[in-house]
């Protein structure tokens, strides 16, 4: 027993020293048992990529046995687990993830079973891809804004030959160092227009004005332009430099540029293209160069409402706007400046203006000869509107729609930047007569003094050549539309015992411009339209540059007591009376001679309105009266070889000196008017301080009418044995002008008649 229980020992101590190793079955005296089993790591791989296939079939391992025997094994004769699963026919498990994976490899020899550990790294060694670079919106058109190829056209077009056909819708040329405005009060639009191919969208094309753009901004300085230094400020925002001196501020998605105070009275020069990070576009940039104001940029006629300075407080409404428009309440600027064509319409103005008769209330209209009766009909019936402009009544004095007033010593400007400003949707100016009646505004025949713009200076300043008001006024590059009509209709009010009409009042439209108390230029500026184009009154010095001026239904200026008015390189066509009228403001009580208008047009000017005397406002003015004698009066120069009316009975009256009166053949009566008009050889002159004026009021003191053709008399004296007597004050020979050799256009000329306090200039050619 003793020599077993030592085997058993023996035994147990052999078990024992394998440890790990194996694991023997059946340990007893003189059995057969493996020993040893190893595996050799040196014919497999023991690191593995991430998804990778693991593969074992290399890998050799060796048994060996208690009688020294060895056996040579392979994967076929183990089976290995992994995290105690048994992975021995799914080893691709083992790169699932990365990591140190323990493998235990087993072997049951049928003598013994034995385990090995493995140990696999599993590398995630999978980089992830970067994206694909994105593919860009492909700019297939890239165009400069509408304003600015509007502005191109306008300069490209314009010309200063006075021609026949489409001269009238063209401005003059602009001087060279002339640039495009922008204001530097709030921001500028620059909007070019981008189309892109959108891939989200399917390909479709998209046009758009509000795009991520890069910009690039240079300063003119003595001639050559510097280029301005760019910073980022904040995302999307970048301001523009030149040293230390802030020139712009970008917000390159909004395409808006807001200018700093160092750029205002500067030209500066932009070139904007698409983001090239953005977009894909290899064209070139747009550039702009451009000239920085002091004032307020007008994209909208409801932003027009800022020339409005006056204290009435009736644009308060519109001002304020509402959602997203801006609140223009407290913007006071020193000059507008247009970016597009405008349409001022009866919603862009006060409801204040304006007034709407009830549906039942008709009008009594006339337009025809005072034979032919009037008419009761409702405004519709002839495509009018109910609503009226107020011009006076007894609780509204909103004369003007727009009243700007320039403070002592300041400037104010429009800019119009070749664009239109359209108020031919404007309602009518209506007088009724009556107080008390719907509509009230009646006061008399002279049936409009509403104007779109009414320029205030200060009129404590005497208006005399050598001190001139300090305040002054500039209107630029701009077209502008009225709402009167060349054949105005007559109206009456419906009075409630039967429309039977009391007096001739009248519908009219509104006058373009009032300049009272200021120096102002007007510098290619078109009209058309107008009730009365441009009115300058009391103590105004107004000079008309490159101006036209078309259609007015009255007159294309009318000037008012102390003012001095100079015409040049400009054209002046068609009107309702007098292409001029000027007015001396009550003449008998103006003993120091203090309203008294001037007028000088030069050479290079045409003034032409061809009228008949039967005109709406020859009506007005009870003037049908004196037009028959004018026309009698031809007789005389036809003896001459001149003609004052041609073939088709009209006469061009280019102007008219009155006193102010409504009445004509009361002005005839008036002998103590004065003024001055001078055109070519046509000359006004009624002062008494002339040796012309002089002898002009002596012979008008005869009662006799008188002709002048520029500093030569006639006067027709029944009585004397000639039916012309002369008086010569300057030499000037009183006879048809000579026609130069090669000169192929009929000439034309200009005669003066001057009888009691009326003085007209009317147009005659040789025949």
């Amino acid at each position: 027993m003793k020599r077993k229980n030592k085997i058993l020992a023996a035994s147990a101590a052999f078990c024992l020293s394998l440890g790990m190793a194996f694991v023997s079955v059946g340990c007893g005296g003189g059995s057969y048992e493996m020993t040893n089993f190893i595996i050799n790591t040196a014919t497999v791989d023991v690191e593995y990529d991430v998804g990778e296939a693991v593969d074992f079939s290399t890998l050799t391992m060796e048994a060996t046995f208690s009688d020294d025997s060895k056996k040579s094994l392979t994967i076929a004769d183990v089976q290995i687990f992994m995290d105690d699963v048994n992975i021995t026919n799914t080893l691709n498990k083992i790169t699932e993830t990365a990591g140190k994976k323990t493998l235990k490899i087993v072997y049951n020899s049928g003598h013994g079973t034995a385990e090995k550990t493995l140990v696999i790294t599993v590398v995630d060694n999978t980089v992830t891809p970067l994206p694909p670079p994105p593919v860009l919106p492909t700019v297939t058109q890239f165009d400069e804004p509408a304003f600015l190829s509007s502005y191109k056209a306008d300069i490209a077009s314009a010309t200063n030959d006075n021609a026949v056909d489409g001269f009238e819708g063209l401005y003059f040329k602009a001087a060279e160092n002339e640039y495009y405005k922008v204001g530097d009060d709030n921001v500028f639009k620059f909007a070019p227009i981008l189309t892109y191919m959108d891939l989200e969208a399917g390909g479709a094309m998209q046009t758009v004005t509000n795009f991520k753009a890069d910009t690039q901004a240079w300063l003119l300085v003595d001639g050559e332009y510097q280029a301005m230094e760019k910073r980022a400020t904040e995302e999307n925002v970048y301001k523009y430099y030149v040293g230390d001196n802030l020139y712009i501020t970008e917000n390159v998605v909004k395409n808006e540029y807001q200018f700093g105070t160092s750029a205002a009275g500067n030209v500066l020069k932009i070139c904007v293209s698409p983001d090239a990070e953005t977009y894909e576009y290899s064209g070139d940039g747009i550039e702009f160069a451009f000239e920085v104001v002091d004032g307020f940029n007008v994209y909208t006629a409801r932003e027009l409402s800022v020339l409005d300075n006056s204290t009435r407080g009736v644009w308060d409404e519109i001002k304020s706007g509402d959602g997203e428009q801006v609140n223009l309440l407290g913007v006071n600027p020193n000059a507008v400046i247009l970016h597009s064509d405008l349409k001022i319409t009866a919603d862009v103005i006060p409801q204040a203006f304006q007034y709407t008769l009830s549906e039942s209330y008709s009008i009594m209209y006339k337009t025809g000869s005072t034979e032919q009766g009037w008419v009761m009909k409702k405004p519709e019936e002839f495509g009018l509107s109910r609503t009226f402009l107020f011009d006076k009544s007894s609780n509204n004095q909103h004369y003007s729609i727009y009243e700007h007033t320039i403070p002592n010593g300041k400037d104010f400007a429009i800019y119009g930047n070749y664009f239109e400003m359209d108020a031919t949707q404007l309602p009518l100016v209506a007088s009724f007569e009556a107080s008390g009646v719907e509509g009230y505004t009646y006061y008399g025949n002279d049936f409009s003094n509403v104007a779109l713009i009414h320029i205030f200076g200060n009129t404590d300043t005497v208006n005399t050549d050598d001190k001139k008001a300090d305040e002054e006024f500039g209107f630029y590059n701009l077209a502008v539309k009225g709402n009167a009509k060349p054949d105005q209709i007559l109206v009456d009010m419906n009075k409630t015992t039967g429309g039977q009409k009391d007096s001739l009042i009248y519908g009219g439209g509104v006058i373009f411009t009032k300049i009272k108390g200021a120096t102002a230029v007007f510098d290619n500026v078109r009209t058309y339209t107008f009730f009365i184009s441009f009115f300058p009154e009391f103590k105004a010095t107004v000079n008309y540059n490159q101006t036209k001026c078309y259609d007015s239904f009255q007159n294309a200026i009318y000037a008012w007591n102390q003012v001095n008015v100079n015409v040049t390189n400009s054209y002046f066509k068609r009107a309702g009376g007098p292409l001029i009228l000027m007015t001396h403001e009550d003449p008998e009580n103006d003993t120091n001679k203090e309203r008294i208008p001037h007028m000088v047009i030069d050479d290079n000017s045409v003034m032409e309105a061809y009228l008949s005397g039967t005109e709406v406002w020859f009506q007005i003015v009870n003037a049908g009266g004196i037009i028959s004698p004018i026309k009698d009066m031809n007789a005389l120069f036809k003896t001459l070889g001149m003609s004052y009316v041609n073939a088709e009975g009209k006469m061009n009256i280019i102007a008219a000196l009155f006193c102010d009166t409504q009445d004509a053949v009361d002005a005839v009566n008036n002998i103590a008017v004065q003024g001055t008009f001078a055109y070519k050889t046509a000359y006004i002159d009624r002062m008494d301080d002339s040796q012309f004026g002089a002898a002009l009021k002596q012979v008008l003191a005869t009662g006799a009418p008188v002709f002048n053709v520029g500093m030569a008399m006639a006067y027709y004296n029944p009585s004397a044995p000639m039916p012309l007597n002369f008086i010569n004050c300057d030499a000037t020979a009183f006879a048809a002008p000579q026609r130069e050799e090669g000169d192929t256009e009929k000439l034309q000329s200009y005669i003066t008649l001057n009888q009691g306090g009326i003085s007209v200039v009317l147009g005659y050619n040789e025949i």
